[in-house]
């Protein structure tokens, strides 16, 4: 997954939550670590792979409240089927996701 800040705004991501104005840190077991993952002004960052299903938490710990969760699901016979063969990135744009917080 590649995380791109399009704004002049730096983050500092970790795995984790913010739990009442505070910062929690946690990981869970299936989740790739982001330690402190430094994303400057317009500029990207490549995480993963999320390879076993579940839910994982993601924190920026330079705006209060900013939190990221990533939802793994594994696809059904049917839609491996049915699936492109193609590599797709999924690119996140973090200004469009956490609006009023920058």
């Amino acid at each position: 997954m590649e995380l791109v800040d399009d704004s002049a705004a730096p983050h500092i991501l970790a795995n984790g939550i913010w739990d009442d104005g505070s910062p929690k840190s946690m990981q869970e077991s299936e989740a790739p670590a982001m330690n402190n993952m430094q994303i400057s002004g317009n500029g990207s960052q490549i995480t993963g792979p999320f390879t076993t299903a579940g839910t994982d938490h993601v924190y920026c710990s330079v705006h209060p409240g900013m939190k990221l969760t990533v939802i793994v699901q594994h696809e059904s016979k049917k839609q491996r089927e049915i699936a492109c063969p193609l590599l797709f990135a999924i690119v996140v744009r973090i200004r469009r996701l956490f609006v009023g917080h920058l």
